[in-house]
């Protein structure tokens, strides 16, 4: 969504905008979930939400067997944000 309104308010800041998994509802079960999540995040920082996203974006399977790329995607912010 952030990514959707800086797309809107401010085009001039990107090169481009790829989006995935888009929606504009959620029901009760979801937002409950996020909920947890946004408020596990403010009592315990973003770096509590890295293995519970990697168990939802990929495989068990996967996890096991490229555990380089898991890590990779895990450390995000040190490629990005240094």
């Amino acid at each position: 969504m952030i990514g959707q309104v800086l797309a809107l308010t401010a085009p001039e800041r990107l090169a481009a905008l790829v989006l995935c998994s888009t929606g504009s509802e959620a029901n009760e079960a979801m937002k409950a979930s996020l909920d947890l999540r946004i408020e596990a995040v403010r009592l315990k920082g973003m770096e509590s939400q890295v293995e519970s996203t990697l168990a939802r974006w990929f495989s068990q399977e996967f996890l096991q067997s490229a555990p380089r790329t898991t890590a990779w995607i895990a450390d995000f912010d040190s490629h990005y944000f240094p």
